[in-house]
């Protein structure tokens, strides 16, 4: 029996045991802690690269070509003039073909290039007095619903 002044409460969930010492985290919880923080860091890492890139019609770079001079974008246009072989093409808007843009495209085109193909081009956009440009390393194809 204890003493009066003495007690003892077992399965206490104080940060210190009862001889007033802090309580140790053993291996086991540290390795536990280790790995969720890497499991954590992990599916972080993968999100991040999971962001969708937006997509910008013909005629929102014509709307926003001040803050999109000089950036790597993404443009959904239809191609309304090239010639099997040449490297220049023109993308126009999907709702507007007044509003086009002359690309440059570096690398082979893709199979179904063509006249009146819907693209998404993924380039450099720069505008060049009135003109609107772009260099473009990457063209996607499909369907206009995928987009």
């Amino acid at each position: 029996m204890p003493s009066e002044g003495t007690t003892t409460e077992e399965g206490s969930d104080n940060e210190t045991g009862s001889d007033g010492v802090p309580r140790r985290i053993s291996k086991k919880q540290l390795r536990i802690v280790a790995l969720v923080a890497v499991v954590a860091v992990i599916v972080v890492i993968l999100l991040w690269g999971m962001v969708p890139e937006p997509i910008y019609e013909v005629s929102s770079v014509h709307d926003d070509i001040s803050d999109l001079n000089g950036e790597y974008i993404n443009v959904k246009g239809v191609v309304v003039s090239w010639e099997a072989g040449q490297s220049n093409y023109t993308l126009a808007d999907t709702n507007d073909a007044n509003l086009t843009i002359q690309a440059v495209h570096s690398g082979g085109f893709p199979e179904g290039f063509g006249m009146e193909a819907t693209v998404v081009a993924k380039g450099i956009v720069k505008k060049n007095g009135l003109v609107i440009k772009m260099d473009t390393d990457v063209i996607q194809i499909g369907c206009p619903s995928k987009y």
